[in-house]
């Protein structure tokens, strides 16, 4: 089946361009959150906003086909353009996650030799690299797609993405499946050591910091990018053996990387506490709770000692 492209969402199109518009103002404000954090380093600020500047592009892209366009080729060449900035977005987070590993096993050596310019410049070199070999391989397959009149726009679409944009999705993923799992490897042979080496005070915090990061790494990074990478693949059968329509393709990669998107979000934006001060901090007139939720989060992240009024020393007093 082959669906027209105002039949796409069908009646929930209004519905799901919602989804993607408040993903898209949450990206917005996440990214104003990171740029006013002190204590994450230049590397997360840097990479975050560019995935979340990649992920934005793709939201705004797909939220404006189903609103606005109404031809087949435009929504065809939407859709491409969308892909292709959450591509980029899967290898912002490979490179992200490469980096963190880099920094776990070589902290002394990284410190001295990558410094923030560095690494500016080689992700910009890098990223810019991929995006142009990325859209040459693109064109030509919608080039050579495009002479063949016995197909039309929609298939031409299937084709492209079918198996060669889905696997080049899964190499970012599964690489940054990979260095994760490692960098959390060393993060907790790290930990270990430091507290063999301290007191009874610091090991029980270290010890549940390390057991949170570890659970929400574990849960957002290696299972749900595995979810991803298995859905890829069932989706290469499907459309191999002809077992699934266009239209139900489209809506599943549209549902996987959407879901990536928000993913994303959390994990690399709204997972740092100093972020959750912040965004506490655009809300804090809405809520008495709120404001007094962010003044002890203040005390805990910025390491403020709060003394109490009665223990004050008073000069002459004694």
């Amino acid at each position: 089946m082959t669906p027209d492209g105002d039949d796409l969402y069908s009646d929930g199109r209004y519905a799901i361009s919602v989804v993607w518009i408040l993903l898209l103002i949450m990206g917005c404000i996440a990214a104003i959150i990171m740029l006013r954090t002190k204590r994450t380093t230049f590397e997360t600020r840097l990479y975050a906003v560019v995935i979340i500047a990649f992920d934005s592009m793709f939201l705004l892209t797909i939220a404006i086909r189903e609103l606005h366009t109404k031809t087949d080729d435009c929504i065809v060449h939407e859709t491409l353009f969308g892909y292709s900035c959450n591509f980029m977005s899967a290898v912002a987070v490979m490179i992200l996650s490469c980096v963190q590993l880099f920094s776990a096993t070589y902290p002394q050596m990284y410190d001295v030799k990558c410094t923030g310019r560095l690494v500016t410049v080689a992700t910009v070199l890098t990223l810019t690299a991929v995006y142009i070999i990325y859209w040459i391989n693109e064109i030509s397959s919608v080039l050579k797609g495009s002479g063949d009149h016995n197909h039309n726009a929609w298939d031409r679409l299937k084709n492209a993405m079918f198996p060669k944009n889905t696997i080049a999705f899964g190499i970012p993923l599964f690489v940054s499946l990979i260095t994760r799992k490692k960098t959390l490897t060393i993060a907790e042979i790290q930990v270990e050591a430091l507290n063999s080496r301290k007191g009874e005070c610091i090991t029980g915090t270290i010890s549940h910091q390390n057991q949170r990061l570890i659970k929400i790494a574990q849960l957002l990074y290696v299972t749900f990018l595995t979810l991803i990478i298995v859905m890829f693949i069932l989706l290469n059968i499907f459309v191999a053996l002809k077992y699934i329509s266009v239209q139900l393709t489209l809506v599943t990669l549209d549902a996987l990387l959407t879901m990536d998107c928000a993913v994303n979000l959390l994990v690399h934006v709204f997972w740092y506490k100093e972020c959750q001060f912040e965004a506490h901090g655009l809300f804090l007139p809405l809520s008495k709770t709120l404001r007094k939720k962010h003044s002890l989060m203040r005390y805990e992240i910025y390491e403020i000692v709060c003394i109490p009024i009665d223990k004050i020393p008073i000069p002459g007093v004694v």
